[in-house]
């Protein structure tokens, strides 16, 4: 996640919207200028942000747009279908969103780090209030009636979120994320965010992509792309895209395979019998001989083969997770560089790759029974370890200790609730979704393409 955000800063897993950042910069300008004090600037937040909501939900007829939902519209659904929405109701704190900056604090880490907000939430120094005023400044309208008829925003479809592209918001935010604006510092996280676009911008247009996520990770991931096109091979990011991806098939698996363990914890249950749980997933024999069963993790070209895809098999599945690690971490002999420098980590930090490896090759003759047990077991400590380091007072004088699973005396677990098994973003998709709402690159029938614009910025 660390490597994630240097690699793609002013993007991230909660701002999967282009038109959010404009929506956002004008409604500070526009406080700035009129001189309103913090709730009057809350206020006219929320009724904007409500106003692109139904724009855009009149826009798709009551359907996501192409770059999905847009924010709050599932609270405002019962208002929306009813065709009116009273402002004053729709945008108060709970109406359509429970914080009272409205979703802009989501956004507010990405609009600071590309100058669109200062520190103080007020405009920043690439903000254009012209541009961005250009393409959406009847939102400011729109916000300030009383009440909004969705029939009456059939002519208001330009300020939908999806309506960005070729608009003078849109070609804004794309010249910022392009690193291509002339008041945008050209510090490290613009050279960094460009040249993960230009690398993006080439696998589109070498590849039928149609869901960046899956594809392009594998590309990132596996393959000779990386060193046999001539524009990846030249790309300064490349080689740490491919650490970082082949990382993220370990952290996934540990997910996984955390969360199974957790889920064996029913009432109050002891670690013996979660230890026991995962056994009987598990063939008899060697570690050595475990290991000697997994597929090769490099192909006749010597890039990386894409080893832990085949072992995937699903959430519910102990020993195919715990075969996606191994192979995994037979990387860490593999891979040199900075491939392996991002991708391996220390062998004294736990769980990571090189961790593990060292951990295999010391125990390739013991049983894997008995690496199981150790592993489930120091698995667990680290789980309250960890929870304990984040463990904090709260307002009411009471502890918040955020382990799923917690001990008692004598071996015996407890849980909480379920641990997270999902795959951990690296924000591929949300940084997709925001270049496609600016139009530096264009979802066609599909299929995602580089636009005009786009190949203009990415020169």
């Amino acid at each position: 996640m660390a490597q994630a955000a240097q690699l793609v800063p002013g993007v991230t897993t909660v701002t999967p919207h282009a038109r959010y950042f404009a929506i956002h910069g004008m409604v500070m300008a526009e406080a700035q200028a009129r001189g309103l004090d913090k709730d009057a600037t809350t206020d006219l937040l929320r009724r904007t942000e409500v106003a692109a909501a139904a724009v855009s939900f009149v826009h798709h007829g009551g359907h996501d747009s192409p770059t999905g939902r847009a924010h709050g519209t599932d609270s405002l659904a019962q208002r929306l279908r009813g065709g009116t929405l009273v402002m004053e109701e729709a945008s108060a704190v709970g109406g359509y969103a429970r914080n009272s900056w409205g979703f802009s604090g989501a956004y507010l880490g990405s609009e600071v780090t590309l100058g669109v907000l200062d520190q103080t939430r007020g405009p920043g120094e690439t903000y254009d209030d012209v541009a961005v005023r250009g393409g959406i400044g009847r939102l400011l309208d729109l916000a300030r009636e009383d009440e909004l008829t969705l029939s009456d925003l059939a002519q208001d479809t330009g300020l939908c979120i999806c309506a960005g592209p070729g608009r003078p918001d849109g070609r804004w935010l794309a010249r910022l994320l392009c690193g291509k604006d002339e008041r945008i510092a050209e510090d490290e996280a613009t050279l960094s965010r460009r040249e993960t676009i230009r690398l993006l911008a080439r696998i589109v247009d070498t590849h039928d992509i149609r869901n960046l996520t899956e594809q392009v990770t594998d590309i990132l991931a596996f393959g000779v792309f990386l060193s046999t096109d001539t524009v990846a091979a030249a790309s300064p990011v490349a080689h740490r895209w491919r650490g970082v991806t082949l990382r993220n098939h370990a952290v996934s698996a540990w997910r996984r395979l955390w969360a199974w363990l957790v889920d064996q914890v029913v009432d109050v249950t002891h670690i013996d019998d979660v230890v026991a749980a995962l056994l009987a997933e598990l063939p008899a024999g060697t570690v050595g001989a475990w290991l000697s069963e997994l597929p090769s993790t490099t192909g006749p070209d010597g890039a990386p083969a894409p080893a832990e895809v085949s072992l995937y098999d699903g959430y519910g599945a102990p020993a195919a997770d715990l075969r996606v690690l191994c192979a995994n971490a037979a990387r860490v002999s593999e891979l040199t560089g900075e491939i392996r420098k991002v991708f391996a980590g220390s062998p004294d930090h736990e769980l990571t790759p090189a961790w593990l490896a060292a951990n295999l090759d010391a125990q390739r003759s013991h049983s894997l029974h008995a690496f199981a047990d150790r592993l489930v077991r120091q698995l667990l400590a680290r789980s309250e370890r960890v929870a304990l380091m984040k463990t904090r007072r709260k307002a009411d004088g009471t502890l918040w200790f955020p382990g799923r699973v917690r001990s008692l005396d004598g071996g015996w677990l407890y849980k909480t609730g379920a641990e997270g098994r999902g795959r951990v973003s690296l924000r591929l998709a949300q940084l997709g979704n925001v270049l496609v709402g600016s139009g530096v690159f264009a979802d066609v029938g599909g299929r995602i393409t580089v636009t005009a614009l786009g190949r203009d910025l990415l020169v």
